[in-house]
């Protein structure tokens, strides 16, 4: 059999019924998010953000100003779904917060084989849509109750409509496109491949420009009813002002204004090399390259479809990371096509032995995925000690220096003060009674605590691992350190992760420096 005959036979095997595997696979997959899920820690960072923007929406009615600038899709979808519970437990709501992002993240293996089938026979594209659902990274990213499940599965949706052979329904992956953008708006870049595509696909004609055109309005009416509600609420669309404004947040703003941070084109190419090599392992570092191999040997048009989908897609992730952005996650949009790219190298897979291979190959997936959550399994233990040594730093600390564990902050505010939201500052963005001076640019103790007086600097909150050196020190010899009053002592409550907390005595300060 040729290789372009072998990817494209849609010959279905009884033992790979798709209508049985792929309820099996999400099952196992969700079981194994569940495993990992932890119910006693609050959301933080991202997370809680969306989770408080929700919230807002549920008691306002309508779309608040403040808390996000843009990228709301998520929370606005999360918030039909909080609206049927319980308000008074934070907690409770915060985990259906993750259980729905988990669900979201184990269904996307639906459109992910319908996605695969477009390109891959039966088997394979099984296969494919195993290693989006046991991919580890994808698998860690449901449990933070943020915005990439939703992005990729309407991503997946996007891909799968417009790979179809049927152009009314290419000219609805559009208004996928759209609703991809709303989630995010970088997925606006989606945009410039499918219409390059598109008329590699059909040229340039009467016909197509029409249907070019009633796919862009497709598009348009996707996105148009929650953009307007956007500037009615904040004043701008959340698309357009963030993809090519000319804001300080805006693309063209950051090109630009001088003001801002210069862009390290270097660094972004530095970056998206090295992480990508990050979140090829450990599914698809050897599967990509021999998938590859494979897919330019059937020499068929859309292999170079998704080389063009692929070059865009990773320009997000290297426009963040010319900014200094440091997250994988700018990158999680190529899963769906690295699952399409690795299943090429399953061509070894011959007819007589599928089954056993097909078998062995899933099993290999699962045990791959298992063992690497396991080696990076985040410690819980510690992420419960942080949140504890937060509620006392909040009750106590008027002003501190960031550290390792900072996240945790605003959570134990709103914890706090639940059912009441934080408040918003000036700049429509969360705000709390704690100050936070960072003190990375200090090499002394006596250097940062001068600077740090008139910032409002009150308490030195030390873990015991940190990489300034007189913080280190201040740790491990603090009877040399008078001036600093220990409040505060993690070990002390049985944690097995140290932290202190000391407060300034800044009269004494002065004093043993003027001496």
């Amino acid at each position: 059999m040729k290789i372009s005959q072998f990817f494209s036979s849609t010959k279905d095997a009884k033992w790979s019924n798709p209508i049985i595997i792929i309820p099996i696979l999400i099952t196992i997959s969700l079981i194994i998010r569940l495993y990992h899920i932890q119910s006693e820690i609050p959301l933080s960072l991202d997370g809680v953000d969306y989770f408080m923007y929700a919230i807002l929406i549920i008691q306002n009615g309508h779309l608040p100003y403040g808390i996000l600038a843009t990228n709301d899709g998520w929370p606005i979808v999360l918030s039909s779904i909080l609206y049927f519970f319980d308000q008074n437990s934070m907690f409770a709501l915060m985990n259906i917060q993750r259980y729905a992002s988990i669900i979201i993240s184990v269904l996307t293996i639906i459109p992910i084989y319908l996605f695969c089938k477009k390109f891959l026979n039966h088997t394979l594209a099984l296969l494919g849509s195993t290693l989006f659902c046991f991919e580890p990274h994808l698998i860690q990213n449901s449990l933070l109750g943020i915005t990439e499940p939703l992005f990729i599965f309407l991503e997946a949706c996007c891909l799968n409509l417009f790979f179809s052979k049927r152009p009314y329904i290419v000219l609805s992956s559009f208004a996928a496109a759209g609703l991809f953008s709303l989630v995010r708006y970088e997925g606006l870049i989606i945009l410039i491949p499918m219409s390059i595509i598109f008329f590699l696909r059909y040229r340039f004609s009467y016909t197509s420009m029409r249907n070019y055109l009633l796919a862009i309005g497709s598009f348009i009416v996707a996105v148009l009813p929650l953009s307007v509600l956007r500037i009615i609420s904040r004043g701008s669309d959340g698309l357009t002002s963030h993809a090519i404004g000319t804001t300080k947040s805006g693309t063209l703003g950051v090109l630009f204004n001088s003001q801002q941070t210069s862009l390290d084109f270097s660094q972004g190419i530095i970056k998206v090399v090295v992480y990508l090599s990050w979140i090829a392992f450990p599914l698809f570092m050897i599967l990509i390259p021999l998938g590859v191999f494979c897919m330019l040997k059937t020499k068929e048009p859309k292999i170079y479809e998704l080389l063009i989908l692929s070059v865009f897609l990773s320009g997000v992730g290297f426009y963040a990371y010319s900014r200094d952005f440091q997250e994988i996650r700018y990158l999680f949009t190529l899963f769906p096509i690295f699952c399409i790219v690795s299943s090429y190298s399953f061509y070894t897979i011959n007819r007589k032995n599928q089954q056993k291979l097909f078998i062995i190959s899933v099993i290999m997936i699962i045990m791959l995925s298992v063992l690497y959550l396991d080696w990076k399994k985040i410690d819980y233990d510690l992420e419960k000690e942080r949140f504890d040594d937060a509620k006392f730093i909040i009750a106590h600390v008027q002003g501190m220096n960031y550290y390792d564990g900072g996240r945790y902050i605003k959570p134990a505010f709103l914890a706090q003060s639940w059912p009441k939201l934080l408040e918003l500052d000036e700049n429509k963005k969360t705000t709390y009674d704690i100050q936070k001076i960072a003190l990375d640019d200090f090499d002394s103790i006596h250097k940062a605590l001068h600077a740090g007086k008139d910032l409002g600097l009150t308490h030195l909150i030390i873990p015991d691992k940190n990489s300034s050196k007189f913080l280190a020190d201040i740790f491990n010899n603090e009877s040399q350190y008078p001036y600093l009053n220990k409040i505060y002592d993690s070990t002390l409550l049985g944690h097995k992760n140290p932290l202190k907390v000391f407060e300034i005595d800044y009269e004494k300060f002065e004093q043993l420096n003027t001496e």
